[in-house]
């Protein structure tokens, strides 16, 4: 007799959220074709098909060739009961996000909204001090919720998080050391293509400009474009440069950089750096030739920029879904299917990126 524990398969967890998903009333009379529901599981299709005859078996489904699988068996939502609700923490009022996080927000809103479930977006900036224990405390405990979603995160509110044991989603990277349920970009990816992309232009200076203070996603960054830099089979000298919010703090460590021989090529995070950024190249005297920029973020407005910088965009569709399967699996189960799911980034080239002056 074996008394060792078992591990669960990957096919009893996706036969575990396709019952969850069945009994919140998610899918109506059919599933998804078998290609998109095993893209919104994170799954393989052979592991979606194994989990599917396990349905089959519990007579929750049957297939029907040619149509799909038809739902044949859903517990009903008792009457009077309760919508789960899911509280999300964002630093300041709802229109001052970016409009990408925007989007994104109100896509998973409209997801959990046909899942039976509700959102209520908190703007708490208490809640992103140095120490935000009482505040987390005290919005946790007079507006209760099933699960949360912290947004742009800092380290304390992650590890104070951690420490409560609460149902969380973190809608970002982790800090080292603190292993949340989260969904965020690669943004390792990300820098390390970008330096990739600077180096092949013949950049072999090269700058990653981020914020005074790191969130995890910079720190995922930072990560990548050295290890780049590092392993590149060019020779690649690579710096990453903090600064601040306003436009003169932004632009300030790249003129005393410029007059000493400095970076030519230049990941900027967050598009509204990289606007100030471009304008003052465009006011030097040389029009900043021979300095390529790339944004890590992507933004509406810079598709309007002349020239476009290249950038690398994401899908808020998908990440909205990514989103709400962590949350409904965290809802159902206590913790998601893929504890850190990671979803790439597209390049867009703009206008092309300036190749260094030889």
């Amino acid at each position: 007799m074996n008394l060792l524990p078992q591990r669960q398969s990957l096919v009893a967890q996706t036969a575990a959220c396709l019952r969850a998903g069945i009994a919140a009333g998610r899918w109506r009379d059919w599933l998804p074709a078998e290609r998109a529901l095993a893209r919104e599981l994170s799954v393989g299709r052979n592991t979606l098909r194994r989990a599917l005859a396990a349905l089959e078996g519990a007579n929750l489904l049957r297939p029907e060739p040619g149509r799909g699988h038809r739902l044949t068996g859903r517990p009903r939502r008792p009457r009077g009961a309760t919508a789960a609700t899911v509280g999300m923490l964002i630093p300041h009022a709802f229109g001052q996000l970016r409009p990408t996080t925007i989007e994104w927000i109100d896509r998973l809103r409209e997801k959990l909204a046909d899942q039976g479930t509700r959102l209520q977006v908190h703007a708490a900036p208490a809640c992103y001090g140095k120490r935000p224990a009482a505040a987390l405390a005290r919005i946790c405990d007079r507006q209760p919720a099933e699960c949360w979603v912290p947004v742009l995160s800092t380290e304390p509110m992650q590890e104070w998080f951690a420490t409560q044991s609460r149902p969380c989603v973190v809608a970002g990277s982790n800090f080292p050391g603190i292993d949340l349920p989260s969904v965020d970009l690669d943004h390792a990816a990300t820098a390390r293509h970008a330096a990739g992309v600077l180096i092949a232009r013949g950049h072999h200076r090269i700058a990653l400009l981020l914020k005074a203070v790191n969130s995890a996603g910079d720190l995922r960054t930072a990560e990548g474009f050295l290890a780049a830099a590092r392993s590149a089979s060019r020779p690649a000298e690579a710096v990453v440069i903090h600064t601040g919010e306003s436009r003169e703090e932004a632009i300030k460590p790249l003129a005393s950089l410029r007059n000493r021989g400095g970076p030519t090529g230049l990941l900027v995070a967050n598009p509204y750096r990289l606007l100030a950024i471009a304008g003052w190249l465009a006011a030097q005297p040389d029009r900043g030739a021979g300095v390529a920029l790339l944004s890590r973020d992507d933004d509406p407005f810079l598709r309007f920029l002349k020239p476009r910088p290249p950038r690398y965009r994401f899908d808020p569709a998908a990440f909205a879904r990514a989103m709400g399967t962590s949350i409904g699996q965290v809802l159902a189960y206590g913790a998601p299917a893929r504890r850190h799911a990671r979803l790439l980034a597209e390049f867009d080239a703009g206008d092309g990126v300036v190749a260094a002056r030889v």
